[in-house]
């Protein structure tokens, strides 16, 4: 199963080949129910903590439009962030979507979502002296979303089997939810109403990444493991109800779906895209009908 990406005229398109799996069936079937074109394309990294920081700061500015409140923006630390993330899951779906302007409240709230996440990974890497305030970090991934009217918008993984390791290249399903997964609500040290915040990757959206830089090492995955099974005992009250241990420790990593097999055009595709490319097309729906009969 395969797919053509095109990024811009100037371009060659990258071709993802899909693996031959149920969950590469159901992302596909799933995606060719949207319109061709994504509604969202982010590229996540390449930016420094200060521009992250910057851009979050102009759009949090107008936190009292959707929430009622204004934010600490003057502190910016994690414990505020774990907060900022909890008004963006307490929010209603009727909130921002009703009344006469609710096409800019849902922009709002979608670029609000987009930069604090952003800033948030930005300064983690600063805090960690992984590089320096005005230093660009490394990019990471390409995101691609659709957010339009298509249904379905969810389903469930057929074949639930998440990978920790993945390469430049690889094609992975995007985290579902808003919310955090339980490793990144560990990291974070974001363990109040655990209940909003954490959630189990275990759906199928239509979304997802083209991985630049490599991430996860086998060394990294058994430290992790025993620190989430360490995790889970300590905030066992909480997440219990909603999901046991060994679940836990099944969803760790991401769902790969496939690969970029021209990867030298990746590399082009990398050196152009943070300045210039905007508008994306996908393979017509055709293209995809065609692609999942063969």
């Amino acid at each position: 199963m395969h797919l053509k990406l095109h990024l811009d005229t100037a371009l060659d398109p990258l071709h993802i080949e899909f693996t031959e799996s149920n969950n590469s069936h159901q992302f596909l079937q799933l995606l060719s129910s949207h319109a061709p074109v994504p509604d969202q394309i982010e590229i996540m990294g390449g930016k420094s903590a200060q521009q992250a920081m910057d851009e979050f700061l102009a759009v949090a500015k107008t936190a009292p439009k959707l929430f009622g409140h204004a934010w600490d923006l003057d502190h910016p630390t994690q414990e505020n962030f774990n907060l900022w993330h909890k008004d963006i899951e307490y929010i209603t779906q009727d909130q921002i979507s009703t009344g006469r302007h609710r096409q800019k409240r849902m922009d709002l709230f979608l670029k609000l979502h987009r930069t604090l996440h952003t800033a948030e990974n930005a300064l983690v890497g600063f805090r960690k002296r992984v590089f320096r305030y005005d230093e660009p970090q490394p990019l990471m991934f390409y995101n691609f979303k659709w957010l339009g009217p298509g249904q379905p918008r969810w389903r469930d993984w057929p074949d639930f089997s998440p990978q920790y390791l993945i390469q430049r290249g690889d094609v992975v399903a995007e985290f579902p939810v808003i919310g955090k997964s339980p490793e990144w609500c560990m990291n974070d040290g974001d363990n109040l109403d655990l209940a909003s915040t954490c959630r189990l990757p275990l759906a199928v959206a239509p979304a997802f990444n083209i991985v630049i830089t490599p991430q996860g090492h086998e060394r990294d995955y058994l430290q992790q493991r025993s620190r989430l099974r360490r995790w889970y005992a300590k905030h066992r009250d909480q997440l219990e109800p909603m999901f046991t241990e060994q679940e836990l420790l099944s969803t760790m990593g991401v769902m790969k779906l496939g690969r970029v097999k021209n990867l030298q055009e990746l590399d082009r595709v990398t050196d152009f895209i943070p300045s210039q490319a905007r508008v994306v097309e996908i393979q017509t729906r055709d293209y995809l009908a065609r692609a999942l009969a063969n």
